[in-house]
C-alpha cells in the first residue's frame, strides 16, 4: 500500500492525477497569505508585537502545524466524529488568505496554480490536478465508449435486432417472429 493513499481516499481523488508540487506551492502560499491576514488583524485588535509573529511565522505555522493538523482530523474524523470539529482550526486559518491570493491572482493571471480560484475557497487543503491527464483521460473514456457502443450495435445488426437506422442490405426485420 503506498503510504499516502489513504490521504487520497480521504481527499477522494486519484493519484495519477494529483500534481503535487502545485498543490503544495499552493499550500504554502495560502500559508504566507494567510499570515499576512492574521499579521495585519493582530495590529487592527490592538497587539502590534503579534504582527511580526504573524508575518514571518504564519506560512510556517500553516504547512507545519495545521496542514498535518488538517489530514489528521480528516483521517480520524470518520472514527471520531467529534474530531472534525478541531479541523475548523486550520480551515478558518487557510481560508483567511484566499482573499489576498484573489486579488494577486485577479491581477497577474497564471500565478495561483489553480484554475478558477474564488475569493473564499472553504476547504482547508485544495487539490491541484494535471488537467492534461484528465483530458486524456477523458478522451480516453469518451473514445472507448464510442468503441464499445459501435460495437453492440454491429451486433445487433448481426444478430437482427432493432436498430435506429435499417439493414444495410434493405431487408426489414420482423419484430413479432421469436427466434
Amino acid at each position: 500500500m503506498i503510504m499516502y493513499e489513504w490521504m487520497l481516499r480521504a481527499l477522494n481523488v486519484g493519484g495519477a492525477l494529483v500534481d503535487w508540487r502545485s498543490t503544495f506551492t499552493l499550500a504554502a502560499m495560502r500559508s504566507a497569505a494567510a499570515g499576512v491576514t492574521w499579521a495585519f488583524l493582530q495590529i487592527l485588535g490592538g497587539n502590534p508585537e503579534g504582527f511580526f509573529t504573524f508575518l514571518f511565522l504564519g506560512p510556517i505555522i500553516g504547512i507545519v502545524v495545521l496542514i498535518p493538523l488538517a489530514l489528521v482530523v480528516m483521517a480520524f474524523s470518520r472514527v471520531i466524529p467529534f474530531v472534525g470539529l478541531i479541523g475548523f482550526i486550520p480551515l478558518i486559518y487557510m481560508v483567511s488568505g484566499d482573499p489576498i491570493l484573489w486579488l494577486v491572482e485577479h491581477f497577474r493571471p497564471g500565478t495561483v496554480p489553480i484554475a478558477n480560484f474564488k475569493p473564499f475557497n472553504f476547504k482547508t487543503i485544495l487539490i491541484v490536478v494535471d488537467e492534461g491527464l484528465v483530458d486524456d483521460m477523458r478522451s480516453e473514456a469518451i473514445s472507448t465508449a464510442r468503441n464499445v457502443g459501435a460495437e453492440a450495435m454491429n451486433r445487433l445488426r448481426n444478430q437482427g435486432g432493432r436498430t435506429d437506422s435499417p439493414p444495410s442490405d434493405g431487408s426489414r426485420v420482423d419484430l413479432t417472429k421469436r427466434n
